[in-house]
């Protein structure tokens, strides 16, 4: 290789050297925000399973009161006893 072939080889591998730090700093920002929003998806599932818990226990409170009332007038004893 002569002199000028060698420059450009140079320059290239330079580039390409830099071009790829580039691209793994880039890789590593998208990373760390996708772990992110990972977390904060997991926050939520979190707090929507235990909502869906709170639900799940009204559910039942709401299917035993229906359960105890043979007609409507049930309804009003039921309120006014407690």
């Amino acid at each position: 290789m002569d002199g000028a072939g060698c420059d450009n080889a140079q320059k290239s591998w330079r580039r390409n050297k830099s071009l790829n730090l580039k691209l793994e700093k880039r890789v590593e920002e998208r990373t760390h925000k996708l772990n992110e929003a990972v977390k904060d998806l997991e926050s939520f599932a979190y707090s929507v399973s235990h909502d869906l818990r709170r639900f799940k226990h009204i559910d039942g409170f709401v299917r035993l009161m229906f359960s105890k009332i043979n007609k409507p007038e049930d309804i009003i004893m039921i309120t006014i006893t407690g």
